[in-house]
């Protein structure tokens, strides 16, 4: 029973608010500048207020070189979307299932294009990612409806549609939330809950996109790990990682539930890995693990589960319960299968630790409780990953992405 309300209690966190990893907004390619920045990073702020949710998304140069300021941001009502694609933003606004592409201006985004509605094409919600595919092809991937929907990010004009159907299970509604591109194939990973949260699929599916056929032609599953909401990986010999947090590495309370672990697909491959795992408590000193970030020649930050300083009970806030302070970002090897702690980092919200690698950089995001909280965002040392990392902002809200814009 208890699985069973914290299965219920993460959906409705997944159905309030949905926020992506930050993207990494690395290449080449894109529209100009036409500013006198030095560099231009867009940052996406994402605010409580009284009537709701309110997005802002502000350009800095370098981060840490100037304070945000949301009063230069541009504002997108609601939970609004910032994509980067190849270090170009475009802004997507849930409500009216629309995204435009954006260039960098003197204080703000400026629109680069009209607005590409998605409206009519039949899809269902404006996801919290999209996946570049291709020069010229982008998706959106709407789980609940059953279709990917490409477009194309230059002309800004809508492209192909993909059946995901084959995901569907009876009594579950699905949620993609990451996604990656490798040998003209798009993984994705699939989380399963049914609509009253009394139910989950207890294990872990993938399906796998075939960008030349234009067809879902695998749904592969495995049931050593539940489910995601981390960013799956792709490493630079071609290996995808999939980090399992069982819904926010809080089904570890239940007595049946499996340690939180990290799966892969080896390179040229399209099915799990059956001789590898994982198991996150071997790495986080007994803790369990969620909201894996890959920076690059097999490390990662992790957050670490710290049970003793959770003090909401699930039973009496559930949404509380995820938005308290109790987890901690530590750094892993996954090749030596060792984890350290980092130095002088504060508890950051059981659901909500999240973070990006950009242009070489790598950024943690610590929020004190989501939305209605605080973020932190700190800059770690990578040949000194588990010092105290440098404090690049503290700001309201959550901050969801972030990344370098091209030039």
């Amino acid at each position: 029973m208890l699985i069973q309300l914290i299965r219920g209690a993460l959906l409705l966190l997944i159905l309030l608010a949905a926020s992506a990893c930050g993207d990494d907004a690395t290449g080449s390619g894109g529209t100009g500048g036409g500013n006198d920045r030095d560099e231009s990073w867009a940052v996406q702020t994402v605010v409580q207020t009284p009537d709701g949710r309110t997005s802002f998304v502000q350009l800095v140069d370098s981060p840490g070189t100037e304070p945000l300021d949301l009063a230069l941001a541009r504002e997108v009502p609601g939970n609004g979307r910032l994509y980067l694609l190849d270090g170009v933003a475009y802004l997507g606004e849930p409500e009216g299932l629309t995204i435009v592409r954006t260039r960098p201006g003197e204080e703000a985004l400026e629109d680069d294009s009209e607005r590409l509605s998605f409206a009519g094409a039949g899809l269902t919600f404006l996801p919290s990612f999209a996946v570049l595919a291709s020069d010229d092809e982008a998706f959106l991937l709407d789980a609940p409806g059953g279709v990917g929907y490409g477009w194309d990010p230059s002309e800004m004009v809508l492209g192909r549609q993909i059946d995901l159907s084959a995901i569907r299970k009876d009594g579950f509604e699905p949620a993609i939330e990451t996604a990656v591109v490798r040998d003209g194939l798009i993984f994705f990973v699939v989380q399963q809950v049914n609509a009253l949260g009394v139910q989950a699929f207890e294990g872990l599916q993938m399906g796998i996109i075939d960008l030349e056929l234009g067809e879902l032609t695998d749904v592969i599953e495995d049931f050593r790990c539940i489910g995601t909401r981390s960013g799956i990986s792709l490493a630079e010999d071609g290996t995808i990682y999939i980090p399992a947090d069982n819904y926010g590495a809080t089904q570890s309370l239940g007595p049946d539930a499996p340690p939180t672990c990290i799966l892969r697909v080896l390179p040229g491959q399209t099915t799990f890995d059956p001789d590898w795992q994982i198991d996150l408590p071997d790495l986080l000193g007994g803790r369990q693990g969620s909201s894996m970030l890959y920076v690059g020649d097999g490390r990662a930050y992790i957050s670490a589960i710290y049970e003793d300083q959770i003090t909401i009970t699930l039973e009496d806030d559930p949404v509380g319960y995820f938005s308290q302070p109790a987890a901690r970002w530590w750094f892993i090897d996954l090749d030596a299968e060792t984890g350290a702690e980092v130095a002088g980092v504060p508890f950051h919200s059981l659901a909500g630790g999240n973070g990006t690698v950009s242009d070489g950089r790598v950024f943690l995001f610590s929020p004190t409780n989501r939305f209605e909280g605080t973020t932190q965002v700190f800059e770690p040392d990578l040949s000194n990953p588990t010092a105290e990392p440098a404090t690049i902002y503290e700001t309201n809200g959550a901050i969801p992405v972030m990344g370098r814009l091209n030039d």
